[in-house]
């Protein structure tokens, strides 16, 4: 639900933690300097079952739309 991509697209192999207030990614290989990006599967939900797209207040008719991933940018920089 939660992957961390090079620049060119490919998956960076590594766990990812959570102790049930925050989460962390720690790569397999140290960090590298470049472009990373963090997706964000739109299905992933907290323990109440709010999503990313589809909050517990999220206006009427809108729960089950189809909704895309979350993206963050990340720049590794020495």
């Amino acid at each position: 639900m939660v992957t961390l991509r090079t620049s060119d697209g490919r998956p960076v192999p590594g766990q990812v933690l959570t102790d049930g207030g925050g989460w962390s990614i720690t790569p397999t290989a140290p960090w590298r300097e470049g472009d990373y990006s963090l997706v964000v599967d739109p299905e992933l939900k907290d323990i109440s079952g709010n999503a990313l797209g589809a909050a517990f207040d999220a206006t009427a008719g809108t729960i089950g739309t189809v909704q895309s991933a979350l993206v963050l940018l990340i720049d590794i920089a020495p």
